[in-house]
């Protein structure tokens, strides 16, 4: 879950929050390969996060393949 206190948005920090989250996982835990995300029908503010990060939208979900770095 991504949540920002209030007024710390349009600041770019929920797309440096997901970004952190995924180098976590390509570091700690390389047996998961997709992540899912679950975005309220009407956070349009998520959807356009989502979607400029290259997750696939199926409906409200986000899905995206973890790639594994050398």
């Amino acid at each position: 879950m991504i949540y920002l206190s209030p007024g710390m948005q349009k600041h770019g920090r929920g797309s440096e929050l997901l970004a952190s989250a995924e180098q976590w996982l390509r570091n700690m835990r390389s047996d998961i390969t997709i992540i899912r995300a679950e975005v309220l029908a009407d956070n349009q503010p998520s959807h356009r996060l989502f979607l400029a990060v290259d997750y696939a939208r199926d409906s409200t979900s986000y899905f995206k393949k973890v790639l594994q770095y050398d």
